[in-house]
């Protein structure tokens, strides 16, 4: 009896384990996503592309990419809270300073996702997502022949946000022009310019000698970039990697962070490499834009170019 027993008892447990592979052999492996379309958005010869699965936002000149946003490219700086009583000037974020330690619970955030929510002849609508539940809107207009504006406005879930930052790849090899006067030099690859007059007393004048500056930066591979902002900000021109071009920025906190993409005159942004000649110097005032060079310089909100200085201890809501 023991032995008939002991012969019966694995007749089932192997005819279970039969049954389990047979239903495990006839499962099927989820489906692989359907590769969203890329969008284009064409002005003259020139285009922005987004490409929703590789999460790139470019400007183009025909087939040639003049510069990109990665998913790095459109960062959020969130904060614990927003304090109207804190300066938010980003320069210590550029140039570390003890006596201004970036506010409380800082971080930049990368899109996770890119969703192109509409499109039209001129203008497209993407949803950014970030980690945490952050969003944010990015409007892409085509306002003239190669001339694009970029809104990024942040949904009013997730985190606050204090900071924008902005870092398009570009031509690892090309010059860097433009944002107002300075005296050091004309190519700007490798410096750090800040938007806004701020006290310096390492420097016999006690401020830091920005002259007319002018939140434009223009690239010899013929593309331009215009923040639209009124807040302080500073450039880090190609000065952590040999391809990284950085804008940091406050946000405005109702209309959030404007910029134009534009063709950069590519021909005279070469000729102002030659900073060493007497030419070169004169030129050097040619990217100080003012009321009698919007033309040359690009729209600037209704023509506001003499109005509303900057101040280094401004905070989002100064400008609500």
């Amino acid at each position: 009896m023991k032995s008939r027993l002991h012969c019966r008892f694995p007749l089932p447990v192997l005819a279970l384990s039969t049954a389990a592979l047979a239903a495990c052999s006839s499962e099927t492996a989820p489906p692989a996503p359907t590769p969203r379309p890329t969008v284009m958005l064409a002005a003259g010869g020139f285009r922005v592309r987004v490409d929703p699965d590789a999460g790139d936002l470019a400007l183009l000149k025909g087939d040639e990419t003049l510069l990109h946003f990665p998913l790095y490219g459109l960062e959020l700086g969130t904060v614990t809270a927003l304090d109207d009583a804190a300066n938010y000037d980003p320069t210590a974020l550029a140039i570390p300073n003890a006596l201004q330690p970036p506010p409380g619970g800082l971080e930049f955030l990368a899109v996770t996702s890119i969703e192109v929510t509409s499109k039209s002849a001129s203008s497209l609508a993407i949803t950014l997502r970030y980690p945490g539940g952050n969003q944010a809107t990015l409007a892409v207009a085509a306002q003239a022949e190669g001339r694009f504006r970029l809104q990024i406005v942040p949904a009013s879930g997730g985190a606050p946000v204090a900071y924008f930052r902005l870092r398009p790849r570009v031509d690892a090899a090309g010059g860097f022009y433009g944002p107002g006067e300075s005296f050091d030099d004309v190519n700007q690859r490798g410096k750090i310019r800040r938007m806004q007059l701020e006290t310096d007393g390492e420097l016999e004048s006690h401020y830091n000698k920005v002259h007319v500056p002018i939140p434009l930066l223009i690239g010899t591979r013929g593309w331009g970039m215009l923040i639209d902002s009124w807040f302080p900000g500073v450039f880090a021109v190609a000065n952590d990697e040999a391809d990284h071009q950085l804008a940091t920025l406050t946000p405005v906190a109702r209309r959030g962070l404007e910029a134009a993409l534009t063709p950069g005159a590519e021909a005279r942004a070469r000729r102002r490499s030659r900073g060493g000649s007497s030419r070169g110097r004169r030129e050097r005032s040619s990217a100080s834009c003012g009321p009698r060079s919007e033309a040359r310089c690009g729209e600037r909100s209704g023509g506001r170019w003499r109005a509303r200085p900057r101040r280094a201890g401004a905070s989002p809501a100064d400008h609500r």
